[in-house]
């Protein structure tokens, strides 16, 4: 077999001579990697149904490598390229709309050296969907509390 595109070899199934595999198992991904020799890295992660609304393709986002933390290395800038229009439930976070997103660079600085990032890493994508002003932040949960607390059943 030949792979259609240049990449390394991800999530092999089989690492053994004379290993069995059945009809349509998926024995391995390939990673691509570009003209200039760097891994086309994107993030896939879940999208909150409560989120659906205000999130859409092309907008900016914040990603944290939970390998490296944000607050001591910083995050990689990156867009989102795709949210899913069909829902998967997930267990604990209830309805998830799978959402991809590319990164501005596949590697972080760290201790002055950069280090590339590797497929399978697990990161936090934050969305910003816009800005307020610190008092609006910081009045919010008191303004919904009055808004609640002043209805009767």
């Amino acid at each position: 077999m030949v792979s259609p595109v240049d990449g390394v070899v991800e999530e092999l199934v089989i690492a053994s001579i004379g290993g069995v595999v059945t009809p349509a198992q998926e024995l391995l991904k390939i990673v691509p990697i570009s003209e200039r020799g760097k891994q086309q890295l994107e993030v896939e992660a879940g999208l909150l149904n409560k989120d659906i609304g205000f999130d859409h393709t092309g907008q900016v986002v914040e990603i944290k490598v939970d390998s490296f933390p944000f607050t001591k290395y910083g995050v990689i800038d990156g867009e989102v390229t795709d949210i899913s229009a069909d829902a998967s439930e997930h267990e604990q976070l209830g309805l998830l709309f799978p959402l991809k997103a590319s990164l501005a660079t596949g590697r972080i600085k760290v201790n002055g050296k950069w280090i590339n990032l590797k497929p399978g890493m697990s990161v936090t994508v934050e969305i910003k969907t816009g800005t307020r002003r610190l008092m609006e932040f910081l009045l919010a949960p008191l303004m919904r509390g009055v808004s609640e607390g002043a209805r009767e059943r």
